[in-house]
């Protein structure tokens, strides 16, 4: 897509928001618009702000247009596995657009925390992988959090029955490796 079109990039923004916000969509879909709006959006920051809150209205409808609220996480969320696949789809698809170190940006880490944390430990597997692919995404963006995580995918490689979570678990680790080299994590 061109980007080079200011009024252009900008009404690409706003229907890739609304798309992505108020229709039901396939994950493959909400992964083009998230790597579409991500390429639109040229500040990093609105480019966090804007998906957080699209995922925390996602969550919770209740709140309805709300700002999404760093201090505080409603109880009220949704996290059955559609919802959950939406949203963690949403959280790949920005990280894999940020550059930023993920353990040092407030509303990466209330995401991380909140949405992909609860992931992890689910026992829908589509989820749980989701999850795991988030949290290996943030990892390479991240050495503090890379350390903080290995152990946690070791423990997925050793424990999950899934095949895919494995690859993924295996992929990561790798990869930390590689960007990060085996030392830094003795």
């Amino acid at each position: 897509a061109d980007m080079s079109d200011e009024a252009g990039r900008k009404n690409l923004i706003t229907v890739t928001k609304f798309i992505i916000s108020e229709a039901e969509i396939t994950v493959q879909s909400i992964e083009r618009l998230v790597e579409l709006y991500c390429q639109a959006e040229l500040n990093e920051q609105t480019r966090i702000k804007t998906v957080a809150e699209i995922i925390n209205d996602i969550r919770n409808p209740l709140e309805g247009a709300t700002q999404f609220n760093l201090d505080q996480i409603e109880s009220c969320e949704k996290n059955d596995p559609v919802t959950m696949i939406r949203c963690l789809t949403m959280v790949s698809g920005l990280i894999q657009g940020v550059k930023c170190d993920v353990a040092f940006d407030p509303t990466l880490s209330v995401l991380l925390d909140d949405l992909v944390m609860t992931g992890v430990v689910s026992h829908n597997e589509i989820v749980r992988h989701l999850s795991i692919k988030a949290l290996g995404l943030s990892c390479i963006l991240s050495k503090t959090l890379a350390k903080k995580y290995l152990v946690l995918f070791l423990q997925i490689v050793m424990v999950d029955n899934y095949a895919e979570i494995l690859e993924t678990s295996l992929k990561v680790i790798f990869d930390l490796f590689l960007v990060f080299g085996i030392q830094s994590f003795r």
